[in-house]
């Protein structure tokens, strides 16, 4: 069994970067605005999003670092970060699995037909999961080139194009791993209508713990990818000099 090539692309911007280092890349995030116009709060933004706790969890290291303030085509990025991290772990977690799986050795023709079905999912989900590493590094990318002010119509547009990429990236990357799940509800239906063999070898059983595993990786992908999503549509309406403030919100 040959491994799925890495996509060193992906690997580059797997890790969510320190914010030092973040917005060091990144266009300078000090709004240049009146003091006395008030910026709308993370904790408001977050409460946009399907799961607000997630958020303001997955955005603590801004606070932490008591940034003021920060654009949100770069929150953006940030969480699609930290998805593309998760996605990344399960994607080798994925590639481990297959390898273990290659090594069983099947008991019954029905254990055989169950494996090879198996496998058949296994590789399925690392090649759905490898698209969604993908377009989690390309929004990522275009996230970060896009620049705060323009004016001009050229610029509008090209801001407008830039979101609907990575709308278009984000939702493509959703729907690869819900796939991949999907692929697995649908083997184990199956499975559980087939025989059952009562006696599996150590390493069969080193198999079911490594898929409970991915299964538990994965299940983190899902709700990190709706935050970037909805971020991603708050830009579009709010366009690029859009910029959320971490202190309290006003009362």
């Amino acid at each position: 069994l040959t491994s799925p090539l890495v996509n060193h692309r992906v690997l580059q911007a797997s890790a969510p970067p320190s914010v030092t280092s973040f917005f060091r890349s990144a266009a300078p995030s000090s709004p240049r605005r009146s003091p006395k116009l008030l910026l709308p709060c993370v904790a408001s933004l977050c409460n946009s999003t399907p799961n607000p706790d997630l958020c303001l969890q997955t955005l603590a290291p801004y606070r932490s670092k008591l940034i003021p303030a920060a654009r949100l085509q770069d929150l953006t990025a940030y969480v699609a970060s930290v998805a593309l991290k998760v996605v990344n772990l399960t994607y080798h977690v994925g590639v481990e699995m297959m390898a273990a799986t290659a090594g069983g050795a099947p008991t019954t023709q029905t254990d055989c037909h169950g494996a090879s079905a198996e496998m058949a999912v296994l590789q399925d989900c690392v090649q759905l999961l490898d698209g969604a590493r993908a377009g989690l590094a390309d929004s990522i990318e275009r996230l970060r080139s896009i620049r705060s002010g323009g004016v001009g119509r050229a610029d509008e547009k090209a801001f407008v194009v830039a979101v609907m990429d990575v709308r278009s990236w984000l939702s493509g990357s959703y729907a690869d791993q819900d796939t991949c799940w999907e692929e697995f509800d649908e083997e184990k239906a199956e499975g559980s209508e087939s025989e059952t063999v009562v006696a599996a070898p150590p390493d069969r059983a080193s198999v079911v713990s490594v898929e409970r595993r991915l299964k538990a990786e994965g299940q983190r992908i899902a709700p990190l990818l709706s935050v970037a999503l909805a971020f991603a549509q708050k830009l579009q309406i709010s366009g690029p000099s859009a910029y959320y403030t971490f202190h309290p919100c006003p009362a």
